[in-house]
């Protein structure tokens, strides 16, 4: 079949998650937390130390 240009696929096995997909949902993530691309910093770093900022915030 794969001279045909058809290829045969197995169903992906289960819990199974695409990396384009996991790369859109932490861009969408970090977008949320209003987290632009930066060279001069690393953005889940960032995102780690601001999530921790809101918890310390609300435990008060």
């Amino acid at each position: 079949m794969g001279g045909a240009g058809r290829l045969r696929r197995r169903p992906a096995p289960a819990g199974y998650t695409d990396t384009g997909t996991v790369h859109k949902h932490i861009r969408s993530i970090f977008a949320e937390l209003d987290l632009p691309p930066d060279d001069r910093a690393d953005r889940r770093v960032t995102a780690v130390l601001r999530y921790l900022e809101r918890s310390a915030s609300r435990a008060r």
